[in-house]
């Protein structure tokens, strides 16, 4: 990723423009804060805020559980993010917790997604195929669960606040959790999907992209509306 100095982040430090190295530390399941605070979030054992100017960190954040998958970040700038303990977080910028969710028995198996009207999507398992989509407001109070059994990574969200999630069936629910349609691919397997500009729904299953027209009017105009926040990836830290 390369931050608005263009500062070059992966998961072993930072460069500077000419290649030369800023700072080295290892950065794992890392985002760049979208707002300009300079901060990347690196997570595993805890969620450190590294300062980008030097590498040091600002606040260092101790869950129950390891994490396995990198945060989202909301428009306010709260980190949601889930461990192996079954408990979804909230924290603010200043690595103090705004609020937990504690699912009992179950692993975050993804990403968390936001909605345009603030809501959290996140997925969790009980570790024997009973995979489930949570809908959290904004207030960490649950709205309502949707069984997926083996599902993706992360579910996305389109303009108009629909929820698509891909397992071997796509479904598309409401923001209410209803659904509102689903077609059954017998494609088994984990991926995340994506909405192109277009309103197409591209889900990778296996050996086989599927695209669907699903008329949603793109993807939504929330701070992290997909894996990865957004189409180019721009959050996110990858290996060089």
């Amino acid at each position: 990723a390369v931050t608005e100095d263009d500062t070059i982040i992966v998961n072993t430090g930072a460069y500077n423009a000419d290649g030369s190295i800023k700072w080295s530390r290892a950065v794992n399941n890392a985002v760049i804060d979208p707002h300009g605070t300079g901060r990347v979030y690196s997570s595993d054992l805890n969620v450190s805020a590294i300062d980008l100017a030097n590498g040091l960190d600002s606040w260092v954040f101790n869950p129950d559980g390891a994490i396995s998958y990198s945060p989202a970040i909301g428009e306010d700038k709260t980190l949601y993010f889930g461990d192996s303990d079954g408990v979804f977080y909230a924290v603010g910028q200043d690595g103090i917790e705004r609020w937990r969710f504690n699912i009992s028995g179950r692993v975050n198996t993804g990403t968390p997604v936001i909605a345009p009207d603030g809501s959290i999507y996140v997925l969790f398992s009980d570790g024997s195929g009973d995979e489930r989509l949570y809908a959290l407001a904004s207030d960490g109070t649950l709205k309502w669960t949707f069984r997926v059994g083996l599902g993706s990574t992360a579910p996305v969200v389109g303009a108009d606040g629909t929820v698509y999630i891909t397992t071997n069936t796509m479904t598309a629910l409401n923001p209410d959790g209803t659904i509102k349609w689903s077609v059954v691919t017998f494609r088994n397997g984990r991926a995340s999907s994506a909405i192109d500009i277009d309103g197409t729904l591209l889900a990778p299953l296996r050996s086989t992209l599927f695209a669907l027209d699903v008329e949603t009017g793109g993807l939504a105009s929330s701070a992290w509306p997909m894996r990865r926040q957004n189409l180019r990836n721009t959050a996110v830290i990858v290996a060089p």
